[in-house]
């Protein structure tokens, strides 16, 4: 029971720490951010979580999912973290980290899928309009 408790606290930590650096990065995104907001908020992820954004590049899926399991993360929060990606490839626009960003985002949605054990129609939504975005920058 103890042990439950642990890690029902550690979840909602992880959580409350992705949505906190999610939120920052978008409210200085609408004020106007640029590429430096976007490596605040990989720093803020690397503080608060020990998550580095760089490290997830290269992991196969297998290998995102075993870490995020690793790291308590539920459906919900890896579904913050690509839509904190898609935001901030959006915000690098043709950057050389857009399309990595945008694939990581799209590998994490179906990651999240996994997790939850069931598919999410706005996570389909959500995956098609990355699809979209890599597509248009492939053209």
């Amino acid at each position: 029971m103890q042990h439950r408790d642990i890690l029902k606290d550690e979840i909602e930590r992880v959580g409350k720490a992705i949505a906190q650096v999610v939120a920052n990065f978008l409210n200085r995104k609408a004020h106007g951010g640029g590429p430096p907001d976007m490596e605040v908020a990989d720093r803020e992820l690397q503080a608060q979580l020990d998550l580095n954004v760089n490290d997830l590049f290269g992991m196969d899926t297998e290998s995102l999912h075993a870490f995020l399991l690793d790291k308590n993360f539920t459906s919900e929060h890896s579904e913050l973290l690509a839509s904190y990606l898609r935001e901030s490839a959006e915000m690098e626009a043709a950057g050389e980290m857009s399309q990595p960003r945008l694939q990581l985002a799209l590998r994490l949605l179906e990651t999240a899928d996994a997790l939850a054990g069931a598919v999410s129609f706005e996570r389909m939504t959500l995956m098609d309009q990355i699809k979209e975005k890599l597509d248009g920058l492939d053209a």
